[in-house]
């Protein structure tokens, strides 16, 4: 399950996602924030409307605040928590001390969703690490860096936390999957021309809960 706030069903909700990453990456992170807000026409629908979908990470902190309550304060009220995969990760003396240990101790009480996000190859893998378990992104876990472009590895990240967040969110007997074939590669378009699809789509068949899963064919549920 991903977290309490996400498996009522109908209800509007604010989803709380946590950033675990090291400062030297902060472009990363902002790569990701961004991708994931150009999915704000996904998330927030009639169906499965969601008030807000909050990224919370460590350069919200205000002067004078205590810092380490704060990362800790979000870092336990978290629904998903990403972790940025890098070098830089596995340095960090209190990403490996402090929010990993919280981290998995939520997981592990299944309270929270953990994602690890492929930026780099490491020395040791993230296979190899405590949190080889769990499932990362991108979904063929060639990390970002890796992929031949960029924005193709960050929209697969995006993609498949939205995925998780909408997913979780819809009743099943209120689902229908469909299956159409398209004569282009819908990983070409822009966003707006997938929201422009998809919303078409929704309303030619009159099922406010379609969006598109798998790409290829193109899946629908």
């Amino acid at each position: 399950m991903i977290a309490k706030s996400l498996i009522q069903s109908g209800h509007s909700e604010i989803v709380k996602i946590f950033y675990s990453y090291s400062r030297k990456d902060s472009i990363e992170r902002d790569l990701i924030e961004r991708a994931i807000s150009s999915y704000d026409w996904d998330i927030n629908t009639e169906t499965w409307k969601r008030d807000e979908v909050q990224q919370w990470f460590d350069e919200g902190i205000q002067g004078g605040d205590k810092w380490d309550q704060e990362i800790k304060t979000y870092l336990n009220h978290a629904d998903i928590i990403l972790l940025f995969i890098t070098k830089n990760f596995f340095r960090s003396k209190y990403i490996k001390e402090i929010e990993l240990k919280i981290a998995l101790e939520l997981e592990h009480r299944g309270e929270v969703r953990i994602i690890p996000i492929l930026i780099e190859k490491t020395n040791p893998s993230w296979i190899e690490s405590e949190f080889g378990y769990l499932q990362p992104l991108p979904q063929n876990c060639l990390p970002i860096n890796e992929w031949e472009s960029k924005e193709s590895g960050l929209q697969n990240v995006a993609q498949g936390i939205v995925n998780l967040i909408v997913n979780e969110g819809l009743l099943p007997n209120s689902r229908t999957r469909w299956q159409i074939h398209l004569n282009s590669d819908i990983n070409r378009f822009t966003q707006e021309s997938k929201k422009v699809l998809i919303n078409n789509l929704r309303r030619v068949s009159k099922d406010k809960t379609l969006r598109y899963v798998k790409i290829g064919i193109v899946n629908l549920i």
